[in-house]
């Protein structure tokens, strides 16, 4: 089984352990997002597509309080988040986890691109800050 084969499968276990939490209203166990190998290095815009899709349709998922501020994650800032592997405000495992990894510019462009699609009246600011941990605060405790 190929790499790509492997992380559609760790997507699809995902959403239907959560589509049978939410039909039976019981915990569900989050399970690893996980893209290896050389298709991992061609296809992060798409891994960090998937990771932030399921970070902001999770309950306690940080990047859906993001979204509703109408601040994409400046890069440095996105990088931070995709480089812990996990979503710190998910305190009850129901987030995938990931491989941890970061942007290049170009990848950050198109993933931007695509954030905005998602949320149009977004700006990228870095809210006169210089880490993701402040950034977020700001986002959820002062906007």
């Amino acid at each position: 089984m190929n790499s790509m084969n492997k992380y559609v499968m760790h997507v699809s276990t995902y959403l239907q352990a959560k589509n049978q939490w939410i039909r039976k209203g019981k915990r569900k166990m989050a399970h690893r997002i996980e893209y290896t190998g050389s298709e991992a290095l061609e296809n992060k815009v798409r891994l960090a597509k998937n990771v932030l899709k399921a970070d902001i349709e999770g309950l306690y998922g940080v990047m859906g309080h993001v979204g509703n501020s109408d601040y994409p994650p400046p890069r440095k800032f996105l990088n931070e988040f995709f480089e812990e592997g996990h979503d710190s405000c998910d305190q009850d495992g129901r987030i995938p986890s990931w491989e941890p990894f970061s942007l290049d510019e170009d990848e950050y462009k198109e993933i931007k691109q695509w954030w905005i699609n998602q949320y149009p009246d977004a700006t990228e600011d870095s809210l006169g800050v210089e880490s993701w941990g402040d950034w977020v605060f700001i986002i959820l405790h002062e906007l």
